[in-house]
């Protein structure tokens, strides 16, 4: 996690302070502490620093005048900075993007919620124009009709049919699912729930939920486990070339330094089916060295591949 600059934090917050208080004249100082998340010692040492601010010549006409020793502040001489500060085109577009996914959660198109968002996007844009000439979308990946039903089923103990897309096996199947709980893993969203298909628990990846309803099944609430626990499954992969892309297929870390030319990583994952996949998805870019028994399924599927090529 990157650390925060206190000294930037709080030029940041002293840029912000003039426009607010030429706005707020005679506002409250611990109000205008909770408007800035800061105590009141913080904010008494910032207002002090901005009334030694002002126009070079720093003499009490060029300096800003703020008064606070009642309690109350006012702010006065502060034309050169009572502007607020302007986004500049980042800061624009990435505002822009959370708008977007914002607007896509919202199932209600009439909701006042939308309308507003709607409103800001438009602002935005049009101080935009000139710096970016196409519409900013953000994908949404996840639909908010699907993570609501998630919710209610949850909330209501009912069961729900999906149709889930496994990446480990590349099928699609029909299933009758009983979740429990939502969690986030590594940034990607998933639903734990009982599944009638594999009587069992599992985790489903709520992206590769293609289809959701409300179950016609019996409603009998299967209750979770105390805990579910998958051992994890140690392969241990050379690596030839593309490394960035196997890196990406495996989720391997950037800490994990690989080098260019040959070298040996250990990778993590709950399936072979799902190894062998991507192995040999890669076309060579890297080999499989243990364990050995998932090594000879290797070999196995790409005989049978290149068979069937040479039947084709």
């Amino acid at each position: 996690m990157a650390k925060t600059n206190p000294g930037l934090m709080r030029a940041s917050r002293l840029l912000n302070l003039v426009p607010f208080l030429t706005a707020h004249q005679g506002i409250d100082i611990d109000l205008l502490g909770r408007e800035f998340h800061v105590s009141k010692s913080e904010l008494l040492e910032d207002l002090n620093t901005l009334w030694m601010c002002g126009l070079p010549g720093y003499t009490p006409l060029e300096l800003m005048d703020l008064a606070f020793e009642s309690g109350f502040v006012t702010i006065r001489n502060a034309q050169e900075l009572q502007k607020p500060r302007s986004l500049n085109k980042d800061e624009a577009v990435a505002l822009l993007l959370g708008l977007d996914y914002l607007k896509g959660q919202i199932d209600d198109e009439a909701s006042p919620t939308t309308a507003t968002i709607n409103a800001l996007v438009d602002k935005l844009s049009a101080s935009l124009r000139k710096a970016v000439a196409v519409n900013l979308h953000a994908q949404i990946a996840i639909s908010a009709q699907f993570r609501q039903m998630l919710y209610l089923a949850i909330a209501k103990r009912e069961p729900l049919d999906i149709e889930y897309h496994s990446a480990t096996r590349d099928r699609t199947s029909s299933r009758t699912v009983h979740p429990f709980d939502i969690l986030i893993v590594d940034g990607a969203e998933y639903v734990e729930a009982y599944c009638e298909l594999s009587r069992d628990y599992r985790t489903f990846r709520i992206e590769r939920i293609l289809n959701i309803s409300i179950s016609s099944a019996p409603q009998v609430w299967i209750k979770p486990e105390n805990a579910i626990v998958r051992d994890k499954l140690n392969f241990e992969v050379e690596i030839f070339n593309r490394q960035r892309d196997v890196s990406e297929r495996f989720n391997i870390h950037a800490e994990a330094n690989l080098q260019e030319g040959s070298c040996t990583v250990v990778i993590q994952g709950f399936s072979v089916d799902w190894l062998v996949r991507e192995i040999m998805a890669l076309s060579g870019a890297c080999q499989l060295t243990q364990p050995l028994d998932v090594r000879k399924a290797v070999k196995a599927r790409a005989e049978k591949t290149l068979e069937a090529y040479k039947k084709g």
